[in-house]
């Protein structure tokens, strides 16, 4: 405290310099942030997470449907939750597993037609350049 005894109430302290750790912070969050942006449109937009979410917004109405005619038939309402959840869990583990085979079913259809449209370029290729007649091999 003795550093502060000659200090007037209007000179008690001096102002940070900003060269803290907050603006490392800071520039990294701006340079993150769009890149997570873009990330997240793309994920939320592609066609297999519209798939999924459909699937998983019809699996918890069928499972909160079930809760609600298990309550009206007077059935306890925590086992019906828990039971109804596990089924919806599965059902939806389910839902992706298929939807992941799919795509790679669908990459490995690409894979195979790229590789086979290499193999009959190179051929064309192969066949266009002893075309020439030219040409005389001994």
């Amino acid at each position: 405290m003795s550093h502060f005894r000659n200090c007037t109430s209007r000179h008690s302290a001096q102002p940070q310099q900003g060269r803290g750790i907050g603006n490392v912070l800071k520039s990294l969050v701006r340079k993150v942030t769009p890149a997570i942006k873009s990330v997240g449109s793309n994920i939320l937009t592609a066609p297999v997470t519209k798939t999924i979410l459909g699937a998983a917004k019809e699996i918890g109405a069928n499972a909160g449907l079930d809760i609600l005619k298990d309550t009206l038939k007077g059935k306890d309402v925590s086992n019906s939750v828990e039971r109804n959840v596990s089924v919806a869990k599965k059902k939806l583990s389910e839902a992706l597993l298929k939807q992941l085979y799919k795509q790679v079913e669908k990459e490995n259809r690409k894979r195979t037609a790229s590789s086979a449209l290499k193999k009959t370029v190179k051929k064309k290729k192969i066949d266009f350049v002893f075309d020439d007649e030219d040409v005389v091999i001994d």
